[in-house]
């Protein structure tokens, strides 16, 4: 599961459009996988679709395999990128140098302080995404949770993306 999970972050970084795995015949876990590393690395914005298959020959899986589109161009999420990191860098300014708790709940005040909740347009993808809440400064509970974990991260803080249900609707935060 580690060397799937470091092939599709690779492929994912360098945009390749489909990838096989030689050991790993399980293909329905390949969607886990996937979103566990989604959880993992919040500023990966880019990838519109993500499928996994295999290949039978007879009883026995051949060929394991993962296909993926992207929403831009590796030019536009490299620009992105750096949107991204610069923005960051200027909600971290301020950064307290005390305690844990102190960073914590100064990057939660830059989150809360930058982001409003989209109530219109919350079936949109993209409001689902990092970049909505970072540099639209309107999102829902996943651009939030995004957010906020890219941040901790950035500060060098232990964080845990989890999604699940609220009130019988999907929701997403985070543990720190």
């Amino acid at each position: 599961e580690k060397n799937a999970y470091a092939q599709i972050l690779s492929a994912l970084k360098n945009q390749k459009t489909e990838i096989h795995f030689k050991n790993f015949k399980d293909y329905k876990k390949l969607s886990s996988i996937y979103k566990t590393l989604l959880d993992d690395n919040p500023d990966i914005f880019w990838v519109k679709t993500a499928a996994s298959g295999c290949k039978y020959n007879g009883k026995k899986v051949f060929d394991t395999y993962m296909r993926f589109t992207y929403s831009m161009s590796k030019d536009k999420m490299k620009s992105t990128q750096k949107q991204l990191q610069k923005k960051a860098n200027a909600l971290l300014k301020g950064l307290p140098k005390s305690s844990e708790y102190a960073k914590v709940k100064y990057i939660y005040e830059q989150v809360v302080d930058n982001v409003s909740y989209d109530y219109v347009t919350t079936s949109k993808k993209e409001n689902q995404l990092i970049t909505s809440a970072m540099l639209k400064g309107k999102s829902v509970c996943a651009g939030y949770t995004k957010m906020y974990t890219y941040l901790l991260q950035k500060a060098g803080i232990s964080c845990m993306m989890l999604s699940g249900k609220a009130d019988k609707q999907s929701h997403a935060w985070d543990i720190v």
